[in-house]
């Protein structure tokens, strides 16, 4: 089965698998099978994400019009 979500970006999409873990862990000894049921969508959620190409976009507090820092001299 395949899964087309728009509006949310891999960050959001890394939260949902965190709050599936963590509502796994809460139910772990009351509902077994929720539990298991939890961390199978977020294992396949997680390895979708991984298969994903990573990002090229340059970090936030990067000035793309500065010019790069010389790198320290060998001692």
């Amino acid at each position: 089965m395949a899964v087309h979500v728009t509006g949310l970006g891999p960050g959001d999409l890394a939260e949902v698998v965190d709050c599936l873990l963590l509502g796994s862990a809460v139910c772990a000894e009351t509902c077994p099978r929720l539990s298991a049921r939890r961390r199978e969508l977020a294992d396949a959620i997680g390895d979708a994400l991984d298969a994903l190409p990573r990002p090229r976009c340059l970090p936030l507090d990067t000035d793309p019009d500065a010019v790069p820092a010389a790198a320290p001299a060998a001692a």
